[in-house]
């Protein structure tokens, strides 16, 4: 008992010694990349000199490298998450036909590169699942994607949900060129690629891992039926929502499409100053960049908590944004002690990090900040947050 004991408190501190590691290697990554992928797509919309022709696709590359490597160091974080216990999931009713809508818009594009047509099938269309939004539209996202990229050219992909006694899914099936059945004995075994490795379809070998643990994480369980020649089916099977819980689901989901406005719909922040807080000095240059495409917002730089203080109090800054990780202090203290002077009590205040696990994201949470924004940097969220924090009417709150 006693040695059983000694092994498993063993395992134990290797797996959190592991999930710590990849936690640092995310964080890592993750700096580097918010000069890469931050400056890429400032160049893919500058108006004044716009790329053109070779330029563009080479810009294009250097995007979607970016894109991919940050879905391994995802991918990578969530295994690590999930396997240490640290992913907890709040499940509540969700609605599939709706999270599919945005899954397949966001396929498209993708879809008509490869020539593969993306098709809903039989009504009704629809069913209420317990399920965790983000994660499930995760794992939607995962399985239409390998079913287009996976697929023939000319080749098409079918969604269908279905409802029984207790229990909602969904289905992805798709005309590729299908799997052996030793093949899918294998499907989600980690970096296992089943020979794609050898073509220049693009992946780590991870999602389907991921998936089937988010799956399993809301109760489900994800099946799968394939074909040589034929094509493959992935079915997803979710716990249905109870009935009294039905509206309450279409009403969350419906506040959840609200809070998905694009960019270009948003009204534009029209003036304010803004504090940021940070020692990086390529972060600190890609912000400036952003913020000159708000010419009205004025951006105020500190590098460290003591000049952070100063320049609050003489600014009285519209916004916050704070890096966690400063040479004399810490975010969470930094806002502490700015929430000491009167005319910061209400003033929003972010967090820029590239700390994406939970745990930070929930310390954040507690400590009062207002929002969290991971790096690297998306370039039109980014703007599109901005402009919502200082709309004249936020500000007057």
């Amino acid at each position: 008992m006693q040695d059983a004991t000694v092994q498993r408190r063993s395992l134990e501190r290797l797996a959190q010694a592991r999930s710590e590691f990849i936690a640092r290697v995310s964080h890592e990554l993750r700096t580097p990349l918010n000069g890469i992928m931050g400056f890429a797509q400032l160049l893919a919309v500058d108006d004044a000199a716009p790329l053109v022709g070779v330029q563009r696709n080479r810009l294009s590359v250097i995007l979607d490298s970016g894109r991919h490597l940050l879905n391994v160091v995802n991918q990578l974080l969530d295994i690590s998450h999930i396997e240490s216990g640290a992913l907890q999931l709040t499940l509540q009713p969700v609605t599939l036909a709706a999270e599919f809508r945005q899954v397949l818009q966001l396929m498209s594009s993708a879809a008509r590169e490869k020539d593969v047509r993306l098709k809903c099938g039989p009504a009704p269309f629809g069913g209420v699942a317990l399920a965790e939004p983000h994660r499930l539209r995760q794992v939607m996202l995962n399985l239409v994607s390998n079913a287009v990229k996976y697929n023939r050219l000319g080749g098409q992909v079918t969604v269908s949900t279905w409802s029984g006694a207790g229990e909602v899914g969904f289905e992805v099936a798709d005309t590729g060129h299908g799997l052996a059945p030793e093949q899918v004995a294998q499907l989600f075994q980690p970096f296992n690629r089943l020979g794609a490795e050898r073509t220049n379809i693009e992946g780590a070998g991870l999602g389907l891992v991921v998936s089937s643990h988010l799956v399993e994480l809301m109760g489900g369980r994800i099946t799968v039926r394939s074909e040589v020649g034929a094509g493959s089916v992935f079915r997803v099977t979710l716990r249905a929502a109870d009935k009294q819980d039905v509206s309450k689901g279409l009403s969350m989901q419906a506040s959840r499409e609200a809070e998905r406005v694009p960019p270009e719909a948003c009204a534009q922040a029209t003036g304010g100053h803004v504090l940021y807080v940070e020692d990086n000095p390529i972060n600190v240059l890609l912000m400036q960049a952003i913020f000159e495409r708000r010419p009205t917002v004025t951006l105020h730089i500190a590098d460290n908590g003591q000049q952070a203080l100063a320049l609050a109090e003489a600014i009285v800054p519209s916004l916050l944004l704070i890096d966690m990780h400063l040479p004399d202090t810490n975010g969470v203290e930094l806002l502490r002690v700015l929430r000491r002077i009167p005319s910061l009590h209400t003033v929003p205040a972010v967090v820029v990090s590239a700390s994406a696990g939970p745990d930070a994201k929930r310390t954040a949470s507690e400590a009062g900040f207002d929002g969290y924004w991971t790096k690297p940097l998306d370039l039109a969220r980014t703007l599109a947050e901005v402009d919502a924090w200082l709309l004249p009417e936020r500000r007057l709150q």
